[in-house]
């Protein structure tokens, strides 16, 4: 492995990791204002979740 090989796998996992955690933000917050929405589509939001 070169030096600089290792830095960018290091930034690689780093930034899918803020990725994913925007997604989840994301997926949450959607689920979320649905809740808000619909009052009954709270299940629908939870398992949407629990699946990321």
């Amino acid at each position: 492995m070169k030096p600089g090989q290792h830095q960018d796998a290091e930034k690689a996992i780093f930034e899918g990791r803020s990725m994913y955690r925007g997604l989840c933000n994301a997926a949450s917050l959607a689920s979320q204002m649905k809740v808000r929405n619909q009052g009954k589509g709270k299940g629908k939001g939870e398992r949407i979740s629990n699946a990321i």
